[in-house]
């Protein structure tokens, strides 16, 4: 159980960001039935098999609410990566029709969003302004790859309760790096753009003296942070 700190103010008098959540939660209690509580958590299951579940700036992806709002939007699970496979750039979903007949003035209000979706309780905000365009393309892609050919994979990933071939992923020259930062506690969203930051200046220099990087990865921890990187000399 965690406990948020927020202000307790009459819409849209916001104050911070987290002021929103209690009428986030009554809004999405008045218009999910039960039975569409299952297809949210479907989605939710789907998205997080696919690694974009989540509006951390690690991830850029779809966070709890934005899943839901999708299921009160298309009413299922099936409906929703049905639509989702149509989406375009700036598709704007605005469930309340908040703001009716002014596409044009909303995509300038949130130009710099791949996703529009209006927050029913405050319709100054984007909902998916986290989804980049990477995760965004994913999303599409997966939709569609799910409607040509459903399978239980889209839900439980495929290395789930497998063995992990080392040799298989370090044949040829490859060689593992792993770079062990200790620090004091921080907020991961504070802290992931340093981290992020540090890779990419250390990936270069690997590039700049003739190494090939094959991949890079960071992994976050309260008091410690691990970056790897695989390389060809």
């Amino acid at each position: 159980m965690s406990i948020i700190p927020g202000y307790k103010v009459i819409p849209p008098e916001w104050k911070s960001a987290v002021d929103r959540t209690y009428y986030h939660i009554e809004y999405v209690k008045t218009k999910l039935s039960k039975k569409q509580n299952s297809e949210v958590r479907l989605l939710k299951s789907f998205l997080k098999n696919i690694k974009i579940y989540g509006a951390e700036t690690h991830i850029n992806g779809f966070s709890g609410y934005l899943s839901e709002l999708l299921i009160i939007k298309y009413g299922t699970f099936l409906n929703t990566v049905k639509m989702v496979s149509n989406w375009k750039i700036q598709t704007i979903i605005d469930i309340e029709n908040l703001w009716t007949g002014n596409v044009n003035l909303v995509k300038n209000m949130f130009l710099d969003s791949y996703l529009i979706v209006i927050d029913p309780v405050d319709k100054n905000r984007n909902v998916a302004a986290s989804v980049n365009m990477k995760t965004l393309a994913k999303f599409i892609s997966v939709c569609r790859a799910f409607l040509n050919k459903p399978s239980e994979k889209f839900f439980i990933s495929k290395l789930k309760n497998q063995d992990i071939d080392i040799d298989k992923i370090f044949d040829d020259d490859r060689k593992f790096i792993l770079l062990y930062i200790k620090h004091d506690f921080v907020i991961e969203d504070t802290l992931y753009p340093k981290i992020k930051k540090l890779s990419k200046k250390i990936e270069n220099k690997f590039k700049s003296n003739n190494f090939r990087v094959i991949k890079t990865g960071i992994y976050l921890n309260i008091e410690k942070s691990y970056i790897f990187f695989v390389i060809i000399n």
